[in-house]
């Protein structure tokens, strides 16, 4: 028979700062995505950040519990929300910010017009370092030489690098991807103009390379080669809403396309898996024109078979 305990016991982990935005699909241009994407990258828990459709008058009811589960403790709203709305969010959801977005240019065509400034800092995915250096991964050993994707200050990058696995370039100050050289080296994505410039100043401890395939053959080694989409991710407790993830837990969800509900799929699906493995993504998404491009897929496909998944099927 069961008896109350004389005492009583509570334990506690901790937990990163958990940011849901709010935006408006019919307003939502892809440097909205970029910038939302380069912040949450650049924060542990980060990638498990939440992105809701929203309008003036609130919360899109299919989001409305999803939301409420997630429990967020800042709320940023790319959307300008009506009195009474924010009233609701504050009585049903309580974060202990909702922060409107408040542009640092006054053209939406301005690079930084939609860049996020979160009214509190939450724990760098780089701070997840020095804890992954310090542990044995099974049989993949303790890591060495550790290296983290980025790219070159000059250097677009490539959407499909950079929405699905972050650049330090682009979450980070520039100095930060050559301050820290005991932990971290980076494999620097560059133009050729750049590379071959001896007046553009290169990081000695650095690897440069001009081509996404490139990058691409690195993540499918069994390698050091780390993204800010993996450190993001690392010892982040899983989000519990009650409901069966199955259909979701196993496998490679591949998203292509190049909607607003495309990105917001690829984003938010990541919630349906629970802790990721060492190096292993749940989610990718690839715009339609890369759809011709065989030498991601066939890259993509050797990085499965490697890690013993099943690959992805090819995109007809």
């Amino acid at each position: 028979m069961w008896t109350k305990p004389s005492q009583l016991s509570a334990s506690g982990t901790a937990r990163p700062l958990r940011v849901a935005y709010l935006i408006d699909p019919t307003d939502c241009p892809d440097a909205l995505f970029d910038s939302i994407f380069a912040e949450a990258y650049g924060r542990w828990g980060g990638r498990r950040s939440l992105i809701v459709p929203a309008s003036g008058q609130g919360i899109d009811d299919r989001y409305s519990e999803w939301l409420w589960y997630y429990d967020a403790d800042v709320i940023y709203s790319y959307v300008a929300l009506s009195d009474d709305a924010v009233r609701a969010i504050h009585e049903r959801y309580a974060p202990a910010h909702l922060t409107r977005h408040a542009a640092g240019a006054t053209e939406k065509e301005t690079p930084g017009y939609y860049r996020v400034q979160l009214p509190i800092s939450g724990l760098s995915s780089l701070s997840i370092v020095p804890a992954l250096l310090s542990r044995s991964w099974g049989w993949f050993g303790r890591i060495v030489d550790l290296s983290i994707l980025s790219k070159y200050s000059e250097h677009n990058g490539c959407r499909v690098l950079a929405e699905n696995f972050g650049f330090v370039g682009t979450s980070f100050p520039l100095h930060i991807a050559s301050g820290f050289p005991d932990l971290f080296t980076c494999v620097t994505l560059i133009t050729h103009k750049s590379l071959n410039n001896p007046h553009m100043a290169k990081d000695k401890t650095s690897e440069y390379v001009t081509s996404e395939t490139k990058v691409l053959e690195e993540l499918a080694r069994n390698g050091s080669l780390l993204t800010l989409a993996n450190l993001s991710d690392f010892f982040v407790p899983v989000l519990e809403t009650g409901e069966s993830h199955y259909g979701w837990i196993e496998g490679l969800s591949l998203v292509v396309g190049d909607s607003v509900d495309d990105r917001l799929l690829f984003w938010n699906g990541h919630h349906h898996y629970d802790n990721v493995l060492f190096r292993e993504f749940t989610s990718l998404h690839v715009e339609a024109d890369k759809l011709a491009d065989t030498a991601f897929f066939d890259v993509d496909k050797e990085n499965y078979s490697k890690e013993g998944h099943e690959p992805p099927p090819r995109a007809q």
